[in-house]
């Protein structure tokens, strides 16, 4: 039996004689008492919310450096979402338990910065004259040159070679092998999940064929970031979201099918319950573990001849349903080289369509990918929704706008329900209407233009993009109106991706450097406001000549690529860019910049008006004024004798600049410091200006003193 609703439970303490004659009077008290019990209520949440601020695991952001004070931890940097500081707080009493092991040194890595982090004592890595009491088998000089896994790990964090001593300074990030140096190596990258996306074939060569990237281009897989240890774990190699390696993933499939053999029980760690990669074809279960080979598959005209074992137990499969009786054969069926991102199906039926599961490295969660994108269509939209799947065909979202233009083209929704790829439908977005694309959560559809995607968009229409990747063509948005600045037309992109160069050929190289990825139709009128958050676009041409029409354009936190091409990356009329890298020149009529890189010149026609704030403006450009902004800050610092010198001396340097790469539009650690850190707050410029990662950094290194043990020395070292 239920009790009384949250709203009356003190009218419903009073007798019954009292809310009898109550009602009789039109429940005077009644409305009273409601008001009293909202305020009651508001209490009983105030005095749980007080509650849970005694702990640091479910206190707000906010009170951690208070809880931190009472414990004496030392204040750090904020770096707001980038970092919380909860783990840094929770595990300080630990932390102090065991000082100056390279446990502590390890977690202590982890929780400062966020990033993955090894700690290696470099004097256990020294080659020693050893006594017959104290033998170190492991510190031979010797390098065991058959040792193939040994020889990939060699330089790296989890390499187990022996080193004669070095005498530079480990602080400088050039020393290592000496006694007093401890290293601390740190991932800055991640593991981004693609989930069941479709395998680009390339049938040139043969049927089976497949490449893991939708797009068609090699890519190096990445292993996930596992967390499940506690502080006295160590970090381990299948830990930290790096590049995976050949030989672990075949040493650990060998291994297994061994253990098949033999009738013992079998041992995963890539290809446990949360593996780095997995293939599924079409209609068909995933592909076993025992199933696969790893080799290399750099020239896979001719492929290995598959693997056949003979199970020494009855047993069942890493699947869970595949059973094995003892005799039973299982042959291989795929070839996989997780380096070069292919692979190829050696026996059995050969599909022509696969799903496959991995992970690539990328800096954050930017452009369409499966990941969080914290957002979600409001519940209280009542505009109908118009369900897109690729189970039904690669026509799915054309019968969709189809479906949508019979019922008269009302405000709705596109929503995609999978990670499939869908061939792209003009849209006419009329009056007053406004249209998203929607991709479900932890999906990210791919939609493939053939030429030119052509969207018209009347008076006051709005198109938003939401979670898509858009290839193969150039997005033409055409504005209608009844003037050339009396109407507004609105696209928006949130966490979208327009390739750069629209497709990518089989080695990453942008197809069409020149190509348009977001034009404005020469027949346009009004007024085109573009909004982007979180994307990566390509050329951007919103100034058609001899069109009437104006367009604005707002981004934040994103990158413009000109993918090498000859043509300016981002023309347009007004342009306010906020935490951006435009890799290519720009050509703007306004321009307001705060946190942006700009690599090639800019182009503004109005320099009165606007502004370029704590940005990177490159020399020979026409901007409107600078504040803050490099190289021209320092210059106005230094006699004009040094002006070549410090310009060369800020010449920005990145990671790389092909969309597609890991490290893409990710500022190197060569890149000059006063533009690693040169942005608001001393953050980075440009569209990773939110992981503020020289804050990240900053704290780790005065962290250290603390726990640091006297006469040892810490150099931080970036994997990626």
């Amino acid at each position: 039996m239920s009790g009384p609703p949250q709203s009356e439970r003190l009218y419903a303490l009073l007798p019954a004689i009292y809310r009898l004659r109550d009602a009789e009077q039109g429940e005077p008290l009644r409305a009273l008492l409601a008001v009293l019990e909202s305020q009651a209520r508001d209490l009983e949440l105030d005095i749980a919310a007080l509650h849970q601020s005694w702990f640091i695991e479910t206190c707000p952001e906010w009170l951690i450096p208070y809880i931190g004070d009472l414990l004496g931890v030392r204040g750090l940097l904020p770096v707001g979402r980038a970092a919380s500081q909860r783990a840094y707080v929770a595990n300080t009493l630990g932390y102090r338990r065991r000082k100056g092991t390279v446990a502590v040194l390890e977690q202590l890595a982890q929780d400062v910065t966020g990033w993955p982090a090894m700690a290696v004592e470099f004097f256990q890595r020294l080659v020693t004259t050893q006594h017959l009491n104290h033998l170190r088998p492991s510190n031979l000089h010797t390098v065991d040159l058959r040792n193939m896994h040994a020889l990939e790990r060699l330089g790296g964090p989890f390499e187990t070679s022996a080193h004669t001593a070095e005498v530079r300074r480990i602080a400088s990030v050039r020393g290592r092998y000496n006694i007093p140096n401890v290293g601390l190596f740190v991932w800055r990258l991640q593991a981004l999940p693609m989930t069941r996306v479709p395998a680009a074939p390339d049938p040139a060569l043969g049927a089976g064929r497949f490449r893991f990237s939708p797009l068609g281009q090699d890519l190096h897989l990445f292993q996930p970031y596992r967390t499940d240890r506690g502080i006295e774990d160590r970090t381990q190699e299948s830990d930290v979201p790096g590049p995976l390696s050949r030989r672990a993933l075949y040493d650990e499939l060998e291994a297994a099918r061994q253990a098949l053999s033999d009738g013992q029980e079998r041992h995963f760690r890539a290809f446990g319950p949360q593996p780095v990669l997995r293939i599924t074809p079409q209609g068909e279960l995933p592909v076993l573990p025992e199933a696969i080979q790893i080799c290399n598959l750099s020239d896979w005209a001719t492929l290995p001849s598959p693997k056949t074992i003979t199970s020494g137990a009855d047993t069942v499969l890493s699947d869970g349903q595949t059973q094995l009786a003892k005799g039973d054969p299982l042959t291989s069926r795929v070839v996989v080289d997780p380096v070069l991102g292919r692979l190829a199906f050696t026996s059995g039926a050969i599909p022509t369509e696969v799903q496959v599961d991995f992970f690539r490295g990328f800096s954050t969660a930017m452009g369409g990918g499966n990941y969080d994108r914290g957002e979600e269509l409001p519940a209280a939209d009542e505009r109908p929704v118009y369900p897109v799947s690729a189970a039904d065909s690669t026509s799915a979202f054309q019968s969709a706008v189809a479906a949508w233009e019979a019922d008269g083209r009302p405000a709705a929704v596109f929503k995609f329900q999978d990670s499939g790829s869908y061939a792209a439908a003009n849209l006419q977005v009329p009056a007053g209407v406004r249209v998203d694309l929607y991709a479900a959560a932890l999906e990210a559809p791919h939609l493939v233009v053939s030429g030119t995607w052509e969207v018209s968009l009347q008076a006051d229409a709005v198109l938003s993009l939401h979670g898509l990747l858009v290839r193969g063509g150039t997005l033409q948005v055409t504005t209608t109106g009844t003037g050339p600045l009396e109407v507004e037309h609105r696209l928006e992109l949130h966490h979208c991706t327009l390739v750069p160069g629209l497709a990518l050929t089989s080695e990453g190289a942008p197809a069409t450097p020149d190509a348009t990825s977001l034009a404005l139709a020469v027949a346009s009128t009004g007024e085109l406001l573009v909004k982007m958050r979180q994307s990566i676009t390509g050329r951007l041409a919103l100034r058609p000549t001899g069109s009437t029409a104006n367009a604005s354009l707002t981004v934040e936190d994103s990158i413009l690529d000109s993918a090498g091409g000859t043509k300016p990356a981002l023309e347009t009329g007004s342009a306010r860019l906020a935490r951006v890298t435009v890799l290519g020149a720009t050509q703007v009529a306004t321009l307001h910049a705060t946190d942006t890189f700009f690599t090639g010149t800019i182009t503004a026609e109005r320099t009165q008006e606007g502004c370029c704030r704590y940005s990177f403006v490159p020399p020979g450009s026409v901007a409107p004024r600078c504040y803050r902004c490099q190289p021209q800050l320092t210059l106005r610092e230094a006699p004009v004798a040094e002006h070549p010198r410090i310009l060369a001396s800020l010449e920005p340097a990145f990671a790389s600049v092909r969309y597609g790469e890991a490290g893409y539009a990710q500022l190197a650690r060569t890149c000059p410091e006063r533009l690693r850190a040169g942005g608001t707050e001393e953050s980075e410029m440009g569209a990773f200006h939110a992981l503020r990662q020289p804050h990240r950094e900053a704290n780790l290194r005065v962290s250290l003193e603390e726990y640091l043990r006297f006469g040892l020395e810490a150099g931080i070292h970036f994997i990626t």
